[in-house]
């Protein structure tokens, strides 16, 4: 059975996070048969993960078929085919992932923090009957309330957020991009989270250099778990 360290190392693999010596070790292993097969059905895990997230995401009738299959596992392990397989899978991981997919790897729309319960509709705001509908999902909507309330009167962070937010998930990152910019006051709560979206906005748009400047700077005032996040991206990119 493969212990602890041997799983860490064929995650870090995988992920391309091996340092010089875990190299160095996981290439001693070329040729250890109870190693590979522990890869292979890490491989496996990961390929089945994908399809569960095609499915969720919905991605068509047309894939229904392929989406339904049980991933193929590979023949019995001989020394030969664990050569073969551990090239192959170098060959694989090492072209990564592309950006499109690291942006929806990590990104995720953001809770609404603005709306009260149990305000009446006349009391609403129209930022707040914004958010409303940006938690149902009618982002089209609200974009057009938050063109409304732009042609009135200038955006406050929070709003300049959220519009920011809305245009992603209607895939205008050119446009989200100008509303993220607006957000410059690193004593604003939004401050934060707005360059987390700022950097994956330029993941989204193949704006590597950008990304990274961002993240780098991000990753001095987040905390552990976020900052590990940051690091897996930058080896990412």
């Amino acid at each position: 059975m493969t212990n602890t360290s041997d799983k860490q190392l064929i995650k870090k693999f995988l992920r391309n996070e091996l340092s010089k010596d875990e190299k160095a070790a996981f290439t001693a292993r070329k040729e250890d048969t109870s190693f590979l097969e522990a890869l292979e059905n890490e491989m496996i895990a990961i390929q089945s993960r994908q399809e569960l997230k095609k499915k969720l995401q919905g991605i068509g009738a047309d894939h229904k078929t392929q989406q339904n299959t049980t991933p193929k596992r590979f023949a019995p392990l001989g020394i030969a085919a664990s050569v073969i397989l551990l090239l192959g899978t170098i060959f694989f991981f090492n072209q990564g992932i592309n950006n499109q997919e690291l942006f929806e790897e990590h990104y995720s729309s953001y809770p609404n923090i603005y709306t009260q319960k149990g305000t009446s509709d006349d009391d609403k705001t129209l930022f707040e009957k914004t958010m409303i509908l940006y938690d149902a999902k009618q982002y089209k909507l609200a974009q057009q309330n938050f063109e409304t309330i732009n042609s009135e009167r200038e955006l406050t962070d929070g709003e300049h957020f959220y519009y920011g937010i809305t245009l992603l998930e209607l895939n205008t990152p050119k446009a989200a991009l100008v509303q993220f910019k607006n957000i410059t006051d690193t004593s604003s709560p939004l401050y934060k989270d707005t360059q987390w979206y700022l950097a994956l906005t330029y993941i989204k748009e193949n704006d590597v250099d950008k990304a990274k400047v961002v993240l780098t700077e991000l990753q001095d005032i987040v905390g552990k778990k976020k900052q590990e996040e940051i690091k897996t991206i930058l080896n990412q990119l």
